[in-house]
């Protein structure tokens, strides 16, 4: 066949204008289906881009292959999303040849992540991503979900590819023909020996997860999907809940010394004034009477120790493993704490060893020590599903207030300095360090108006001026900013309830992958399987099984995901798009019609023409 400028044959031309029955003819007369142009384009990838499904479906018909790649290694599935062609990519999922079409990996210039027609489907076509999670089930010989032969195969082939072979081969350049590259096999459920992760960064792996890209975008109907409910559950089962709980429980284990510690030590007010200087001198021999440290908190200061360092062992390749993310509140905290716990339980002397005696400095660390400890329990109990949704309530209401505090705290400064001005006389506001304080703790109700306003003792210098600006405060601090706080507060617990089942799923999601995160590669490659059957019907007549299996697999479940009831307007939605896939097949039937009615009088006129008929 001839080409134009741009290499483009007859049958380019037509796939590229959706000239349905124009390509049926020059694929009967021998046309090649896959020739590609200057740009390395071919008949399918111009049909995909253009949102030609009629073409997309004929093409793929007479063998289209779907490996070949444009001179940016896109395929028709890559084209057809980047030009948002619902149709176009619907028709390539709906083909055999689907799995092919999702094996290719192009690299993101932007953001340097890769870039698959998995994750672009998630983030453009959650619709068409859902498709392609169905076709990742496959039902074994009994497919009635009452039966207890019952099993789905779930395939993850492409939800976790991190060890997936054509991701490096597609990355590696080889962006030839089909025959160039190595296929996957369907066979291999488990990753190769030596099988490497497509990036070295750990929160590489995670940001650019298709599970965590659905969080991103905030795909809750994907999220809810049984194959990904599944990968998260064989996560979790794998290795996830053993490392977690173990951290979690050596964690509680070094808070119940830390707090027991606290306890049982005698604060150092509570010693001799001239005993506590003759320890910190070491000159126990001087002491007015024995001490003796109690034994919960001797155990408890090599128990501390111990498991301090073992946390900060774990920190460290944490850091060595995340680099720069590693950056962020929870994990300056747990540092935080870890240091000044090992700073709180060190005796710096013999006679601190003997006596349990400690610095002052120490014991007004440890209190901070203590709090903070706490905290971070509170933190670490955010990821828990169950429990995290009201952390993330207080960590949401926590970051409004301190986007409104600069203003809130200009208000406070306003009226201390003002109550000092006209109060020093008081002893609350003899100072404007004390002033700032009394005044903040006034917002909360405690005003003890009768101590400073009619205290006869004391007398108000100037009452005129001291009652306008009280009643100034009542107004402006304790009515309309409170308020306001409460009404932000209202407001952002609303939203985090109104998200509460996709906050649920975001906090599954990132429990499991931090936990992986962590794991060596060696022992991730070794639990790594790309396949998962399940018999949800055995699973869940055990007692024992069913409470440590996710509700989301029960065969009602999967039933349910997989075939949804439709709202109406999903209903119209639905209808819609049948009246319109049959008006095109008429439009189609038409234009058909007309295009032979043109012949008929074509031929008509030039039977007339040469039978020099009167007409």
């Amino acid at each position: 066949f001839a080409r134009n400028y741009n290499r483009w044959t007859p049958l380019d031309l037509a796939a590229y204008k959706g000239w349905t029955k124009t390509c049926q003819v020059l694929l009967k007369e021998g046309a090649s289906v896959d020739l590609t142009d200057k740009n390395k384009t071919t008949p399918l990838h111009l049909a995909s881009s253009s949102g030609h499904s009629r073409v997309v479906e004929l093409l793929l018909e007479w063998g289209a292959n779907v490996k070949l790649k444009d001179g940016q290694g896109r395929n028709c599935l890559d084209r057809a999303v980047e030009n948002n062609q619902i149709l176009a990519a619907k028709a390539v999922i709906n083909s055999p040849v689907w799995k092919e079409a999702l094996r290719n990996a192009t690299m993101d210039p932007m953001t340097g992540h890769i870039e698959t027609p998995m994750r672009k489907l998630i983030k453009h076509m959650p619709e068409i991503a859902q498709r392609a999670f169905d076709k990742c089930l496959n039902y074994g010989h009994e497919k009635n979900p009452d039966r207890s032969e019952y099993e789905i195969t779930f395939d993850y082939e492409f939800l976790d590819d991190v060890y997936a072979p054509w991701i490096a081969e597609a990355l590696a350049g080889e962006t030839g023909s089909a025959g160039d590259a190595t296929p996957s096999s369907d066979d291999d459920d488990a990753a190769p020996p030596h099988a490497q992760p497509y990036s070295t960064d750990a929160n590489v792996l995670k940001k650019n997860h298709p599970l965590y890209i659905m969080i991103l975008s905030e795909r809750e109907s994907l999220l809810a999907h049984p194959l990904v409910t599944s990968l998260l559950q064989y996560k979790w089962n794998t290795f996830g809940s053993f490392f977690y709980y173990l951290s979690f429980f050596i964690y509680c284990i070094f808070l119940v010394f830390l707090t027991g510690y606290m306890i049982s030590s005698t604060p150092p007010y509570l010693f001799n004034e001239t005993d506590g200087i003759n320890i910190e001198n070491n000159n126990c021999s001087l002491l007015s009477q024995p001490y003796q440290q109690p034994l919960f908190a001797r155990i408890g200061t090599y128990v501390i120790i111990v498991l301090a360092a073992f946390n900060m062992l774990k920190e460290l390749l944490q850091i060595y493993q995340s680099k720069l993310n590693y950056i962020g509140l929870t994990n300056l905290i747990e540092w935080v704490v870890y240091l000044t716990a090992v700073l709180l339980v060190i005796n710096y002397n013999d006679c601190q060893k003997e006596t349990g005696y400690r610095f002052e400095w120490q014991w007004s660390m440890g209190a901070i020590t203590l709090f903070l400890a706490w905290f971070e329990l509170v933190l670490l109990v955010q990821k828990f599903p169950r429990f995290g949704i009201y952390v993330v309530m207080f960590t949401d209401v926590l970051h409004t207030f301190s986007q409104f505090f600069i203003v809130f705290f200009l208000f406070i400064i306003a009226f201390a300095l003002s109550f000092f001005t006209l109060l020093q006389k008081k002893f609350p506001f003899s100072s404007v360090t004390k002033s700032l304080i009394k005044t903040s703790v006034m917002l909360v109700g405690e005003f003890e108006f009768d101590d400073i306003f009619n205290d006869p003792e004391t007398p108000l210098m100037y009452p005129e001026a001291s009652y306008i600006v009280f009643v100034a405060f009542l107004i402006i601090m304790s009515i309309i900013i409170m308020n306001l706080l409460v009404g932000l507060a209202v407001d952002d617990i609303k939203a985090v309830q109104e998200q509460a089942a996709l906050k649920r799923m975001a906090m599954r999601v990132e429990l499991a992958l931090d936990v992986e995160r962590i794991i060596p590669h060696f022992i991730r490659r070794k639990v790594f399987s790309r396949r998962r059957t399940l018999r949800p019907n055995m699973i869940h007549s055990n007692p024992f099984r069913r409470a440590f299996t996710s509700s989301y697999l029960s065969p009602q479940a999967l039933q349910k995901a997989l075939n949804p009831e439709l709202v109406k307007i999903e209903k119209v939605k639905t209808n819609q798009d049948r009246l319109s896939s049959q008006m095109r097949k008429v439009k189609q039937s038409v234009k058909s019609m007309k295009e032979q009615s043109q012949k008929l009088e074509s031929m008509m006129k030039a039977i007339v023409k040469a039978q020099k008929i009167e007409w």
